[in-house]
């Protein structure tokens, strides 16, 4: 009757060994969807949050555009100074450590 015994035993430990493994990926993979999902959710809402405040921005930078009357502070390229080419010296035979060969 050991025998039986042993052998039923070994059978149910071997299912079991069969079966743990399956069930706790199960498991885990429920676990993971589920916290996955609720990541998700929170992230939709920020994302529209988001959005929201970024249209609010929009129409509050349409809304406050700068007077007319300011100096424009980036340099534009139909300034004057832009046609003054500087003529370089051909820097043959100088060494590097010499004053610079533009002519000004």
């Amino acid at each position: 009757m050991t025998v039986v015994v042993w052998d039923t035993t070994g059978l149910l430990l071997f299912l079991l060994w069969l079966l743990l493994p399956p069930l706790y990926v199960v498991a885990l993979g429920r676990a993971y969807v589920r916290r996955c999902s609720k990541t998700l959710q929170r992230t939709a809402t920020i994302r529209d949050e988001l959005l929201d405040l970024f249209d609010d921005l929009e129409l509050v930078r349409e809304s406050a555009e700068p007077p007319e009357d300011l100096p424009s502070v980036i340099p534009t390229a139909r300034d004057d100074d832009t046609q003054d080419f500087i003529a370089l010296v051909p820097a043959a035979g100088r060494h590097r450590l010499d004053p610079s060969p533009v002519r000004r």
